[in-house]
């Protein structure tokens, strides 16, 4: 009987042992093939040109009827520029003169208090707009159709005949007394039916202690691979450095594609636009190419060398191999009318 205990000690401690050397090799792996490691120390001037083929200017038309304040996000359909500003969405050629608008304020039938994001049905040629309690589903023309109830707002992409939702909710008590927020992602059919909800992360919010704070973003589908990823930015005040996560969706269910690795507070955001992953970073964005391994810290944003408008962080455009930004005039209440922005486009290089 000793002897057999002896020689079931000896195998279990080789068994352990090739346990904990394949553990060792899996997350070498890891770390090797998914870990992007963020030096912002080593600032650095980039030129746009460095990523970009081309950049192009839309001066978008100035008027009582299409004033925007800010421009949060745009998708380009059919040939015509949909931006989005919490408001509305307005609708403009690619000369930069307006079309139509999207929805409005007011307590109506399609009608809200402030729009948080919106997307484009593609195949139904459907808009959807996200307000706080509801989406508003409108045709192509602005027209409004119908809307559904959901249980909070939040950031909206709509690809492979599913909606993607990320939303949160705010606890004010939980058990141990400290006020929690819960981060779910969640997806939905083309007729509104839940497919599947995500818990993605928890923060808590103590009397004397503040433990994380998190937030997820939606990402661009992969226009070579078809799928959908998105980007969950969490601070953990219990620690630094902070690691957060670019996940790939297939079927459905979310599966870590690379983590980033920031010493320190990181401004939040990233997206995928192959060959390059853009991470918003403190005072600037992060550019790495997949490919080669590579990257830089665009300190206070890329330099554009294409119309020489300064340093800029520059967006993702759904569903394109593009990206955009502005440069914007603050809007006064005490001035009848602003210019509204130019609006600049640019196309991503295909190394």
């Amino acid at each position: 009987m000793q002897i057999f205990n002896n020689r079931f000690l000896q195998v279990f401690k080789i068994f352990l042992l090739l346990l904990l050397y394949a553990n060792a090799c899996s997350q070498s792996d890891i770390k090797e093939r998914y870990c992007i490691n963020i030096d912002i120390s080593k600032k650095s001037k980039v030129p746009l040109s460095e990523i970009a083929d081309n950049v192009v200017a839309i001066p978008l038309e100035t008027a009582d009827y299409c004033l925007l304040k800010r421009i949060d996000n745009i998708e380009i359909f059919e040939g015509l520029y949909y931006v989005h500003d919490m408001r509305s969405v307005f609708v403009f050629d690619q000369e930069g003169k307006f079309v139509r608008q999207i929805g409005k304020q007011g307590r109506g039938p399609g009608e809200y208090n402030q729009l948080f994001d919106f997307c484009i049905n593609r195949t139904e040629r459907q808009i959807y707009l996200i307000s706080t309690s509801f989406i508003h589903v409108f045709d192509i023309d602005g027209n409004f159709i119908k809307q559904s109830r959901i249980s909070a707002p939040g950031h909206v992409f709509f690809a492979n005949n599913h909606l993607y939702h990320q939303h949160s909710y705010l606890h004010y008590e939980n058990e141990r007394g400290n006020i929690q927020m819960d981060y779910f992602f969640s997806i939905y059919d083309s007729a509104f039916n839940k497919v599947s909800t995500t818990l993605i992360n928890s923060d808590e919010f103590g009397k004397d202690s503040f433990k994380s704070i998190g937030n997820a973003y939606f990402i661009t589908k992969d226009l070579d691979d078809q799928r959908v990823y998105f980007f969950h930015a969490k601070i953990n005040f219990d620690h630094f450095p902070r690691t957060d996560t670019l996940y790939v969706l297939n079927d459905n269910r979310r599966e870590p594609y690379i983590t980033i690795r920031t010493e320190g507070i990181q401004g939040g955001g990233a997206f995928l636009a192959r060959p390059y992953v853009l991470v918003n970073v403190p005072d600037g964005q992060f550019v790495y190419h997949i490919e080669t391994r590579q990257g830089k810290y665009a300190y206070q944003g890329f330099i554009d060398d294409f119309f020489d408008t300064g340093h800029t962080l520059i967006r993702p455009v759904p569903h394109e191999n593009m990206f955009f930004f502005t440069k914007e005039t603050e809007y006064s209440e005490n001035i009848k009318m602003e210019p509204n922005p130019t609006l600049y486009l640019g196309y991503f290089k295909k190394q």
